[in-house]
């Protein structure tokens, strides 16, 4: 790595993720190009990750924290110590390509609109697999998870496109744009938070884009899917959808999407209770019992949101976040979101 100020600051957060480590710093190691740092945020492990990554990655900046702040507050631990001009927030369970960075940068330096880039991901254990390339906000306030586990060499997947939200597992975001919208909401932790961020940066007039010219592996679910139970997930992920779309929403989406999203929130609940899953249940009121607690405080973000940050109206936005995919998407979403059958988006691609 070189001494010299680094374009790009890879951060990543590790909690308890030892097993992952030697297989995304050594991928990062290999790069040489762009000039990058790379910070490890430790969320407060018990599985002797600071020590390892001392020993075996002296090059890495280590930021060992007393607590496990999520992943949203853990990134924004990482933000603080960043130099680059940059920042690429990268799960640790990820492998990247050697050059992987210099597309997304480069179109960064070709488009100073652009607020946040997201390269392809494969899946790591299958690799001929899309982890998802790209997220739409629909009628239900679900989102449209397009290209989840399909053939990555379908030529429906390999065009720039313009999308609504980034995936979390990497994403890279201009600093002067990160800044701008805040960073992530310490309230969220987990789930969601790239989301709601890139609706702020939709909403300050940037936008978000997938480019499919670079590409990584992602394990997906890493040091999350054996501790974070079903209920858990739930409840984190409702809590932290309703407090986004109450705090980014303007009147359009607010008249039009929230209702409906509170509408299927219900049908969802009927659903679990006819299925006996009385846990799944209360995670889902919980979330909205959270939401009711903490109201004054979103709403405090709202008006900063809507008054201060704001440049583009949900009417306009939605010829470029939004996307309608039919009532079977949301079968296929609550029962087995493989089956469903994407069709190509281009609508929203981005001529060359």
């Amino acid at each position: 790595m070189s001494r010299t100020t680094p374009l790009v600051s890879v951060i990543i957060l590790n909690w308890n993720g030892k097993k992952f480590l030697n297989a995304c710093l050594s991928s990062l190691s290999r790069m040489r190009n762009p000039r990058i740092e790379i910070i490890v945020v430790d969320n407060n492990s018990s599985d002797d990750s600071v020590s390892y990554m001392r020993k075996a990655f002296p090059e890495v900046i280590v930021i060992a924290s007393k607590k496990n702040n999520g992943f949203a507050g853990g990134n924004n631990i990482g933000v603080e110590a960043a130099t680059g001009k940059y920042f690429l927030f990268l799960n640790n369970d990820t492998k990247v390509m050697t050059n992987f960075l210099v597309p997304l940068v480069l179109a960064c330096e070709r488009d100073s609109s652009i607020g946040c880039i997201q390269p392809e991901m494969r899946v790591m254990a299958h690799p001929d697999l899309l982890d998802e390339a790209g997220a739409y906000l629909t009628m239900s306030g679900f989102l449209y998870h397009y290209g989840y586990r399909k053939e990555h060499r379908l030529p429906m997947y390999r065009s720039a496109r313009v999308m609504f939200s980034a995936k979390g597992a990497c994403m890279l975001i201009p600093k002067v744009a990160f800044d701008r919208v805040g960073g992530f909401d310490n309230d969220f932790f987990i789930f969601f938070e790239e989301t709601d961020v890139c609706h702020r940066l939709w909403l300050a007039g940037y936008k978000v884009v997938y480019q499919p010219d670079s590409y990584i592996y992602h394990l997906a679910g890493g040091d999350t899917t054996d501790t974070y139970n079903y209920e858990r997930r739930v409840y984190l992920t409702f809590k932290n959808m309703n407090c986004s779309y109450l705090k980014n929403f303007g009147t359009f989406f607010l008249a039009t999407v929230f209702p409906v999203f509170i509408g299927f929130q219900l049908g969802v609940c009927a659903y679990f209770l006819a299925s006996f899953r009385f846990g799944v249940v209360k995670a889902i009121v919980q979330g909205w019992w959270w939401n009711l607690r903490n109201i004054r405080s979103t709403l405090t973000k709202r008006s900063m949101i809507q008054h201060r940050l704001r440049v583009v109206s949900d009417r306009t936005l939605r010829r470029s976040i939004y996307y309608n995919p039919g009532l079977y998407y949301y079968f296929c979403l609550l029962l087995d979101a493989k089956k469903y059958r994407h069709t190509t988006l281009t609508q929203y691609e981005i001529k060359k």
